[in-house]
């Protein structure tokens, strides 16, 4: 018997540098399987969190449709809304709507909620709550990004924009009101699965001007983190922009940095499983389904201009549509629901530090080391069947309990390669024994 586990325990080893190696891990079966677990384990936890910290006036199908706009939000009830969102003295407010040309034929009320920002600018004290604007970006048309293909972003300038003294190239400048990025990673199937908390505009050569995403910042001022940490986090990450057609600086690799948003350290980093976003909060269209604690139509805010907003006190605020026209809904891990609803689920990703991360590298081989063990002892013990079955058996249910608490607390531990090198063993015993025994 022990010359048989000490032979399993070698084959673990070997199979344990093999799977571990640079083209294992970069096999996209291998990363497919991944995926599906995290996505199986976040499907799993969904409902259970019901957002207390934040909020969500929605401009659903009955407000549009009652607005009269075809094709885009009336900006005298955008106007109402921030209004009331103030008036109930939250912690931040997120404006997720597209604000960067006026509405034709409608100056009166792109008037409204001109003046409605402009008095919230001047009356802002040190204390004010924020009001973050969404900026929007478009190719290029003169730069590219060094050392990456297709065209730069840059960010778009907005009517506002005179009105609230900023602009385009000065991210980081304001009073009481600010822009920031929207935007979500969307991948090959269309599904938003990774947020970016930043993004980089060109608009000369040289390191990009970097604009921080409203989820970011609406929680970085909801947690008490000072502008100027979250701009000091960012700063590093600028890419390098260069004219189209001459030659481009060698781009260096961008390096992690850490931004702390209350009690939590949220790694800044183009890892792929860090910026995994965790949805927890559904979109729910029913009373009796769990989803964000509190949801408020627009439609009977903006009609009474003494509606209550003391629900909103102290929590992040995010004014959105989820009406079809609006052109906004994502596909996610755990279905269809509006680009507001992915920001909330951001900003309580960001608030609860949920940023998904495995647990290190002296962890993982403990982890895998252990299982060597105990799979090689099951081995060298029972038939191959039996000792495969065990051995399947012990880490599936290892990932439904301790997997799944590590998981709730941000920390993925990863299953793949475990069950990947049980069956390889397997395989490995069963021609271990056909040509040696």
């Amino acid at each position: 018997m022990l010359r048989n586990f000490t032979i399993n325990v070698i084959i673990g080893l070997a199979l344990l540098l093999v799977l571990h190696s640079p083209w294992v891990q970069r096999n996209r079966a291998l990363a497919d399987a991944r995926e599906a677990i995290v996505t199986w384990q976040m499907a799993t936890l969904t409902g259970v969190d019901t957002g207390q910290r934040l909020a969500w006036i929605d401009i659903d199908e009955a407000a549009h449709a009652a607005w009269g706009l075809p094709s885009s939000t009336r900006r005298d009830k955008l106007a109402t809304l921030i209004a009331f969102a103030l008036r109930g003295r939250p912690s931040a407010i997120v404006v997720d709507i597209d604000l960067t040309s006026a509405v034709p034929g409608l100056p009166q009320f792109d008037a409204q909620l001109r003046r409605e920002l402009q008095n919230h600018v001047q009356n802002c004290a040190a204390a004010c709550t924020p009001v973050f604007l969404v900026r929007s970006f478009a190719p290029s048309p003169d730069y590219v990004y060094a050392g990456r293909e297709g065209a730069a972003l840059q960010a778009q300038p907005s009517f506002l924009d005179p009105a609230l003294s900023t602009s385009p190239l000065r991210p980081w400048s304001g009073r009481g009101v600010y822009w920031g990025s929207a935007g979500m990673d969307r991948e090959t199937d269309l599904v938003v699965r990774r947020w970016r908390l930043w993004e980089s505009s060109c608009s000369a050569s040289g390191p990009a001007i970097v604009i921080p995403s409203v989820a970011l910042l609406a929680a970085a001022a909801a947690a008490g983190t000072n502008t100027n940490d979250v701009r000091g986090a960012l700063q590093p990450h600028a890419l390098i922009c260069t004219r189209l057609g001459q030659t481009a600086p060698v781009q260096m690799p961008q390096p992690a940095t850490y931004l702390r948003i209350g009690k939590s350290q949220t790694a800044l980093t183009e890892n792929a499983l860090d910026r995994r976003l965790f949805f927890r909060i559904p979109w729910s269209q029913s009373d009796r389904a769990p989803g964000l604690a509190v949801t408020l139509p627009a439609g009977p805010i903006a009609g009474n201009p003494h509606a209550d907003p003391s629900i909103l006190r102290g929590r992040v605020v995010v004014i959105g549509t989820s009406n079809r026209a609006s052109g906004d809904m994502r596909m996610t891990p755990i279905g269809e629901m509006p680009g507001a609803l992915v920001i909330v689920n951001a900003v309580n990703s960001l608030l609860r530090g949920d940023q998904i991360h495995e647990p290190g590298w002296a962890v993982s081989i403990g982890i895998e080391l252990v299982l060597i063990l105990i799979v090689s002892f099951l081995f060298a013990m029972l038939s191959t069947a039996v000792a495969l079955a065990l051995s399947l058996g012990i880490i599936v249910l290892g990932s439904l309990t301790l997997g799944f608490v590590a998981f709730n607390s941000g920390v993925w531990i990863d299953s793949v390669v475990p069950l990947a090198g049980v069956i390889l063993h397997e395989v490995l015993d069963r021609l271990h024994h056909r040509f040696f025994y």
